[in-house]
């Protein structure tokens, strides 16, 4: 059997436990209070609370226009088309569910997999954006790393991966390495080494390789600071 407990429970019943998971339930529980507390929305404080404890987790927030079906912080739905005229399917006017509609949302959680009509830290763009200044405070007074950079919107600041070549050692960041176009023609990829110029070929060895958990924060080319793994 499963039981939902609310926020308030989840603080009364599980606060003298010690197991990892069941202290950052109690924590989230907790932050979620403490925003209620200040008016917050009930929706609003789990989208805030998310966004911070992913701030933490993966060291980066993004904000990614999208297109979703319904709100998840204020319950807005954008519904579904009507029908224009009767039929054996429906009356006129009648929603057709194979036909959703969308409106404007905001990602907040980088991911490299995405699905149309949802987003899994977001809603709605006047919820995500009347939310941020809050997630600004949250992940600044936590002083995690160099969110507040990427939360200003400034389309200069950008992050950047870190590249290595197999065959000379060559180590540096994204912008350095050479691209070659997508065998289906619709976007380049970085294949080729700046230093040895080894280059990856679609079915052949591969010279150049990403280097896992390392990154640079970068604006207008020049690095802000360096995330090591």
């Amino acid at each position: 059997m499963k039981v939902k407990l609310t926020d308030d429970e989840i603080v009364l019943y599980l606060s003298a436990c010690t197991r990892p998971k069941v202290v950052e339930c109690v924590a989230g529980a907790t932050a979620r209070i403490a925003l209620r507390g200040d008016g917050v929305s009930g929706g609003a404080a789990k989208m805030i609370t998310e966004a911070v404890a992913e701030a933490a987790a993966s060291g980066l927030l993004i904000y990614r226009c999208s297109s979703i079906g319904s709100c998840g912080v204020c319950g807005k739905s954008a519904g579904y088309a009507l029908r224009k005229r009767a039929s054996r399917a429906g009356r006129k006017g009648s929603p057709m569910y194979d036909r959703p509609l969308y409106m404007s949302g905001v990602e907040l959680r980088d991911s490299f997999v995405t699905m149309k009509g949802h987003v899994s830290i977001g809603g709605c763009k006047e919820c995500v954006d009347a939310a941020l200044p809050r997630i600004v405070d949250l992940v600044t007074a936590a002083e995690l790393r160099w969110f507040p950079d990427h939360l200003d919107f400034d389309a200069d600041v950008k992050r950047e991966d870190h590249y290595a070549c197999k065959k000379c050692e060559w180590s540096g960041r994204e912008s350095y390495v050479g691209r070659s176009r997508a065998m289906m023609g619709n976007g380049t990829y970085p294949s080729t080494c700046p230093d040895c110029g080894a280059k990856n070929e679609p079915f052949g060895k591969r010279h150049i390789s990403i280097v896992a958990g390392r990154h640079s924060v970068v604006k207008s080319g020049a690095v802000l600071r360096e995330i090591d793994p």
